[in-house]
């Protein structure tokens, strides 16, 4: 699951650098639009990852022929919980990146 996350972290990564820009423009507006995109972009392309996760889990774990089909379940049941703060994190990054850049953070 990390590296699927991680690959749709782009967008979020991408703010500090757009979001700086906007922000020495003295444009804070631009910034926020900048993040709003940003974390639609990770939300929508996060919709395919989270499906295919919370469907297959089980099965790739018996593909990979790393536990019985009690392991499995139990994966497919903690990927149903844990997957979501991989969302909350994209979206909490975003957030404090646009802080970092408008110098609110402590």
């Amino acid at each position: 699951m990390g590296l699927t996350d991680g690959i749709l972290y782009g967008p979020i990564s991408a703010c500090t650098s757009v979001c700086s820009h906007a922000v020495g423009a003295s444009n804070p507006n631009l910034a926020g639009q900048y993040i709003q995109i940003a974390m639609g972009i990770y939300l929508l392309s996060s919709i395919p990852i989270i499906f295919f996760w919370w469907t297959f889990m089980e099965d790739v774990i018996m593909y990979i022929e790393w536990g019985d089909p009690e392991t499995a379940a139990l994966a497919q049941d903690f990927t149903r919980v844990y997957i979501w703060t991989y969302v909350l994190g994209g979206v909490s990054t975003s957030l404090w990146r646009l802080l970092e850049v408008a110098g609110h953070v402590v």
